[in-house]
């Protein structure tokens, strides 16, 4: 379902990568592959990524998911990150005691 997220494998947080429009912008595009190391710098300068449609659905992205992304590559940028689909792992208790979600906050309507 393209449920995307990024993952810091040494704080153990994850993040929204933006749904289905990580997985066009830079799934699609080989800037990052499923279940894969992510390197900071290629994603922050993917370009298509961070400059979806100027379109009343992109509001979420714009304004909740993608500053929540930029924010997490800045700040784990040096560290062991990776690019996966939710659905692929069991989010559990024990899944749930060991990462956190850094949720972004629902954007303002």
């Amino acid at each position: 379902m393209n449920d995307r997220y990024f993952a810091c494998n040494d704080c153990r947080v994850y993040t929204d990568a933006g749904y289905r429009w990580a997985y066009w912008s830079l799934e699609h595009t080989g800037v990052v592959s499923l279940d894969s190391p992510v390197i900071a710098a290629d994603v922050l300068s993917a370009q298509e990524f961070w400059t979806p449609p100027d379109e009343p659905d992109s509001d979420w992205l714009t304004k909740s998911i993608l500053p929540t992304v930029r924010e997490f590559l800045a700040t784990h940028r040096d560290h062991s990150l990776t690019y996966f689909d939710l659905d692929r792992i069991v989010c559990d208790d024990t899944f749930e005691s060991l990462w956190r979600n850094l949720e972004p906050d629902p954007p303002v309507t």
